[in-house]
């Protein structure tokens, strides 16, 4: 023990000091309106969640409330989290044969460009419960990367209940997670495809009984009456018709699910009123459509359109270049966040395949890298194909597992090469 502590003392070193700077000096942390809502109905007002944020984190933030009586506990509870996790996933992850902490002096400098991705630091300085779902992530690659050295089965079962409690967090965060659940049962059966399914298996039946079981015990969860609950599929199509309705110039809004005074040949007023809003407001904010939009549907409120997605869908097919117009735009206005990352673990994916780099890799490791890359790449495109306004917040989760991927990537091959010119610089000397 000593030993280890010695050798990685400057991991954990910055370690400390990431979590005084981000879970203490940034005390009172921010906290977003969605959060301050949920927690306020729930913990404060004593109202049952909606599902609009989902039961497990109002349940979750009120239960640390209980234990602290403090209201900021989540944060300081996911800088914690984050602050054990990444050197838990640098020590044990990332390859630590004595030659390459031997020969490699800046070591504790890869840890620091590791734990430096800027989104994630804003973020941590938060709450919401985007950066609960990063902690409760990392909580899971760290105790599968602490398996994959000692094969302690018990890292094992942890790893994949911090994947199921990741899962209650988000609507989307089953994409994130079922790949990444999938590959841990792999490696765990030795790539045994029948008893990784069962296992898979297995873990979503857990959700979902889980879910269901607490659901069902909550008041009006899924009420379409209650104006805080939400009907995702509904308010993605609305908002999408809405604004492929101003780059067309042409109302595609279908006439039953707008008040009888704005149908028919009044619906040029719903156009009017749609093209004098801000684009920028109107695709990449909030508020436009929810208060000025919103009112004019028959069910008042943009959680509830009424249009389906059987409806939705003759007119997307219809209208299929104003749709990825808006898409490609969305797109656009995600980039300042999103592509960085993305070419960046282009570069080192790539990097990772190249058949002279292969040796450098152990297969779990690798295979990891591939399943991340994946993965986040796909959880990304999603949330672009439902976002409704530009938050870099949701996009936290994907472009943190590639920064992980393309640090470690980056690592292992450098430093797996200083290693060879070492040794052939000594071979010369002798």
């Amino acid at each position: 023990m000593k030993e280890h502590l010695n050798q990685y003392k400057y991991i954990y070193l910055i370690s400390v000091i990431g979590f005084i700077l981000t879970g203490v000096l940034a005390h009172p942390y921010h906290i977003h309106f969605d959060s301050n809502y949920v927690f306020t109905k729930y913990s404060l007002e004593h109202l049952p969640p909606t599902n609009w944020m989902g039961w497990f984190y109002p349940y979750f933030w009120d239960l640390l409330y209980k234990i602290t009586n403090n209201k900021l506990s989540i944060a300081i509870f996911h800088n914690l989290v984050y602050w054990i996790s990444m050197p838990t996933i640098y020590i044990n992850f990332f390859q630590k044969k004595e030659n390459i902490i031997k020969f490699n002096t800046k070591y504790h400098y890869w840890y620091m460009a590791l734990v430096s991705f800027p989104f994630a630091l804003g973020l941590l300085m938060g709450v919401t419960n985007n950066i609960l779902l990063v902690s409760f992530l990392l909580l899971s690659v760290a105790n599968f990367s602490v398996f994959l050295n000692n094969k302690n089965k018990i890292f094992f079962v942890i790893s994949l209940l911090s994947l199921l409690l990741a899962a209650f967090l988000r609507r989307e965060a089953l994409i994130i997670v079922i790949p990444i659940m999938i590959y841990f049962n792999l490696v765990f059966s030795n790539r045994k495809w029948l008893q990784t399914f069962l296992m898979s298996v297995l873990f979503l039946g857990m959700y979902s009984l889980i879910n269901y079981s607490v659901v069902k015990k909550i008041p009006n969860y899924n009420d379409s009456t209650i104006s805080t609950s939400i009907n995702t599929i509904e308010l993605v199509t609305l908002y999408d018709l809405t604004v492929m309705s101003y780059y067309k110039n042409e109302l595609l809004l279908p006439d039953f699910i707008l008040k009888e005074e704005y149908r028919g040949e009044n619906r040029n007023t719903i156009l009017q009123l749609i093209r004098s809003i801000s684009i920028y407001d109107l695709a990449f904010g909030w508020s436009a459509l929810q208060n000025q939009i919103g009112p004019l549907l028959v069910s008042e409120t943009v959680w509830h359109s009424g249009l389906s997605l059987k409806e939705a869908f003759p007119i997307y097919l219809q209208n299929v270049f104003w749709y990825l117009w808006l898409k490609l735009n969305m797109l656009y206005a995600y980039g300042a966040y999103l592509w960085g990352s993305l070419i960046f673990s282009l570069f080192t994916i790539v990097l990772l395949l190249k058949k002279r780099f292969q040796s450098a890799f152990p297969k779990d490791q690798k295979e990891f890298c591939i399943v991340a890359f994946i993965t986040s790449w796909i959880f990304s495109v999603a949330i672009i194909l439902s976002a409704m306004s530009t938050q870099p917040r949701y996009l936290i989760p994907s472009n943190l597992l590639l920064w992980i991927t393309s640090i470690y990537i980056l690592y292992t091959i450098t430093t797996t090469y200083k290693i060879k010119i070492n040794y052939e610089e000594r071979a010369i000397e002798d």
